[in-house]
């Protein structure tokens, strides 16, 4: 028996399989118990299935080269793109957490995919919209981009990539 979050996600790669994807890329935190089995099992399953594709499970150790080897582009413009990116996010996800003073506020407490996929928790934002309230998502994308992957980790391991790259082109 598997839990509801692999299947949801299994359901989505083939869901952008099925649209014309070839590779996938994963998250590993290396912990917990789903994100350090899910890969495996995930691409296992898939190619049970008959899926052709390439998987990059990626890491903030690791995005950096698998980045710049999907792109072909170097890696100082790898990093700065998805700093760009990450920050963009950042700002979206900013301005939609907002606690209203006019409107009453219901949290979306949970997991970040049951929070943030709508096809998990059936569109509850837009629910919770339509009755004249406002949505406070707990569990954002740019809440993971910067206790996860940007801040803690990356912002070091890119400035020692920078580092070595400016130094290499000298």
């Amino acid at each position: 028996m598997m839990c509801f979050l692999y299947k949801v996600t299994l359901g989505n790669y083939i869901e952008a399989l099925e649209l014309g994807a070839n590779v996938i890329l994963s998250y590993d935190n290396q912990g917990t118990c789903r994100f350090k089995q899910y890969n495996r099992l995930h691409e296992f399953m898939l190619r049970q299935m008959g899926y052709e594709f390439e998987i990059y499970v990626v890491n903030a150790m690791n995005i950096t080269s698998i980045m710049k080897k999907l792109s072909g582009k170097p890696a100082l413009v790898v990093m700065k793109q998805f700093f760009k990116s990450c920050k963009e996010i950042i700002e979206s996800d900013a301005k939609s957490k907002i606690w209203s003073e006019d409107k009453p506020n219901i949290s979306i407490i949970g997991e970040i995919y049951c929070c943030c996929e709508e096809k998990v928790n059936y569109g509850i934002e837009q629910k919770i919209i339509k009755y004249c309230a406002n949505p406070y998502n707990t569990a954002r994308a740019a809440d993971f981009l910067s206790n996860k992957l940007i801040l803690l980790k990356m912002k070091n391991l890119f400035k020692r990539d920078a580092k070595l790259i400016i130094q290499k082109n000298l």
